[in-house]
């Protein structure tokens, strides 16, 4: 005999996890693993590119903190300051960024009513939110 939680707890695991399509992992699967090289050069681009801007970014922070610590602080206590902050605003700026960029592309870019397959296979919507997480 079953006890009487166990059925609703079935219940709500099913309603809740989505049921598995084995049709369309066929699909996905049968798709290349890696990208064209043509693609992936250029994606190499866009990191190369997000990674100098971010680094350029945190270094300019760096020297607009580090200006306005030295009038209060002494030079030791100003550098280890500056980094960690330097380092905080740059990263509050990029997740800010990527945030947005993300409500943006959720909201506006991703096309409603697609089927999965396509959304999972055909990335090119999203690309540059992807290649600005790495």
């Amino acid at each position: 005999s079953q006890h009487p939680l166990d059925c609703l707890h079935k219940t709500m695991a099913f309603s809740v996890l989505p049921q598995y399509d084995s049709a369309l992992f066929e699909t996905i699967h049968q798709a290349p693993t890696f990208l064209p090289f043509h693609e992936n050069d250029e994606s190499v681009r866009i990191i190369v590119f997000v990674a100098a801007s971010i680094t350029l970014f945190q270094l300019i922070m760096l020297q607009i903190v580090k200006a306005q610590l030295s009038k209060k602080n002494d030079e030791k206590s100003t550098s280890t300051a500056a980094w960690k902050a330097s380092y905080q605003i740059t990263n509050l700026v990029v997740n800010l960024t990527l945030g947005c960029l993300g409500i943006y592309y959720n909201l506006v870019l991703i096309p409603r009513g697609e089927e999965i397959r396509s959304k999972i296979l055909g990335y090119e919507h999203v690309k540059l939110f992807a290649l600005g997480q790495i």
